[in-house]
């Protein structure tokens, strides 16, 4: 098994193979979790491949997820309980008693292309709507969803009884599921294995960033599916001189990276937390617009240049985009500009 082809990260994955880092067998259990590439019958396999390949261990008590003999039956466990919710959510005798919608995102625009508007009396029919949806909107009509731009759909089960009774299962574009989502109540049980296990762990992977490093998530460019603002200047992670209590209590949550973003509408300079800092690589694009400040940011955050040189490079970079932002050369006849003794 390639643990290593689960990290998301590009930089950190390298940076891993580099150390010749060892998993154990809870951070591998991790990052098949969370992996982007991987539908959950890649993920199934991978995890059915752990229990027979790698130690079993005990799982220690945290805030959100109870302590556990073997990590190797929660695994049987979690895999049971997701098979479950699919085979549930197929069920045909339930039809008539819920209602079906669909999601898809398609691949450049800036958020979900289709959110849930239409309601169908059975999945059938709200599949046969989907695919007709997405072949008119395609390039070829027929193929997988994949090959007509579909980066990931999801398909929604509603009850009419019980508006809190409701369940999701998001597609790769390829077809297969990825994520599970069920909105009903559950037994505290099944909400533990199906929720609070993976989202309750915090692991400190060794990263290759250092503090005044200019960093991103690639995809974060491409849609407006996460929290960030595309590159930053990083500051810190959270698996920098971790405080003990976030050792012992820190969840998926704590795993993050925060930093200065520059707002891309007015330039103004903003400290967020971005999550999860494993899905960090190195930024190694144009800085554009108001980016253009992040080198200078960069190099003030690293110790390399004072305040006076990054204020004065900011003030600059200000001026320029707001004399871009003038529109003289489309408002004007150029021999008028010209006269005036004004370059274009």
């Amino acid at each position: 098994m390639d643990i290593f082809s689960f990290v998301n990260s590009s930089d950190i994955r390298e940076h891993l193979k580099k150390l010749d880092y060892k998993f154990n067998s809870i951070e591998t259990s991790w990052l098949i979790y969370q992996c982007k590439s991987l539908s959950y019958v890649d993920k199934k396999k991978a995890w059915l491949e752990l229990i027979d390949t790698m130690p079993d261990c005990e799982i220690d008590e945290r805030p959100w997820c109870k302590s556990r003999k073997s990590l190797h039956d929660f695994l049987r466990e979690y895999i049971a309980a997701n098979d479950e919710l699919i085979e549930w959510f197929y069920k045909e005798e339930l039809e008539g008693r819920y209602v079906y919608t669909y999601s898809f995102y398609y691949k450049g625009d800036p958020g979900w292309t289709e959110e849930h508007w239409t309601s169908y009396p059975s999945l059938q029919a709200c599949i046969d709507a989907f695919y007709k949806d997405i072949y008119d909107l395609g390039e070829i009509y027929g193929g997988t969803p994949e090959e007509n731009g579909i980066e990931e759909y999801e398909f929604r089960k509603q009850s009419l009884d019980n508006v809190e009774d409701e369940m999701r299962i998001r597609f790769m574009g390829k077809g297969e599921p990825d994520f599970v989502e069920f909105y009903a109540e559950l037994k505290e049980e099944k909400w533990e294995i199906l929720h609070d296990f993976f989202e309750g762990l915090w692991l400190d992977f060794p990263t290759p960033f250092k503090k005044g490093d200019i960093v991103w998530v690639p995809e974060d460019m491409d849609n407006i599916k996460w929290d960030m603002d595309g590159p930053f200047v990083l500051e810190g992670i959270s698996t920098w001189e971790p405080a003990e209590y976030m050792k012992r209590s820190g969840d998926n949550s704590d795993m993050i990276a925060y930093g200065y973003f520059v707002n891309d509408v007015d330039g103004t300079i903003y400290n967020e937390v971005s999550h999860t800092y494993m899905n960090l690589e190195f930024y190694r694009g144009d800085c554009t617009g108001n980016m253009k400040i992040l080198p200078a940011l960069s190099k003030y955050i690293k110790g390399e240049v004072d305040i006076v040189f990054l204020l004065t490079v900011y003030r600059k970079i200000m001026f320029d985009l707001a004399s871009d932002h003038i529109m003289l050369h489309s408002w004007f006849p150029k021999e008028w500009i010209r006269d005036v003794g004004i370059e274009i």
